[in-house]
């Protein structure tokens, strides 16, 4: 074979067609028949997948993710199916947030948290504080029920899917490396909280 021969071989374009596949013996079935013509004024997109970036593509939340889990306990693999919609649980949970670390060896007392959450159902979780204590080498915890529920304004609309903010007094725990946990029961509500702020003070002692 020539070599200019080859080259045009290599370099020649073959243009590259996307038909959609209708099962009916549509264009592209291999059954013969007429082309494919997708349904109009059914849907947003006019079933043409090609407007779906104009259109701001696919709502995640319609959509359910399966993922393979790993025990190490049990020591077995396990397909999770994890549905983006459900903010509810049918277990129990537990959730920390990082440990604050101030200074070295220094104490922080902490009296009210301030939770940041998205409205979206009514909702029952505990919230608290563990902080390790030094000198016994242990951690302590205080905690407080916290219920989401609709406002006493009848007119107020809920849930209003928009962030709200509550102030949750508990009883005052001083130590080293504060850190917020969440406990929840299972079905005890749809829970989206976005952010927790501690609120409280440092001891004045030297760091040593």
């Amino acid at each position: 074979m020539h070599i200019d021969s080859f080259i045009e071989r290599l370099t020649t374009r073959r243009l590259l067609q996307l038909r959609p596949f209708d099962p009916s013996g549509g264009e592209g079935s291999g059954t013969g028949g007429h082309p494919y013509n997708p349904p109009v004024g059914k849907s947003t997109i006019q079933g043409s997948p090609g407007l779906l970036t104009s259109t701001g593509g696919l709502i995640g939340t319609n959509f359910a993710l399966l993922m393979p889990v790993f025990d190490i306990k049990f020591q077995k693999t396990y397909l999770a199916f994890i549905d983006s919609s459900d903010f509810n649980t049918e277990d129990d949970c537990f959730y920390t947030f990082r440990q604050e670390d101030v200074m070295i060896n220094r104490k922080v007392s902490v009296h009210l948290l301030v939770v940041t959450y998205r409205e979206i159902a009514k909702a029952t979780f505990t919230i608290g504080v563990q902080v390790f204590m030094a000198e016994t080498n242990s951690f302590k915890i205080s905690s407080k029920e916290v219920k989401i529920d609709k406002p006493l304004d009848k007119k107020a609309i809920f849930p209003s899917g928009s962030l709200k903010t509550k102030k949750i007094p508990i009883s005052v725990i001083a130590g080293e490396r504060p850190q917020v946990f969440i406990s929840r029961k299972a079905d005890s509500g749809a829970l989206a909280i976005t952010r927790v702020m501690m609120v409280g003070k440092a001891d004045e002692k030297d760091l040593m």
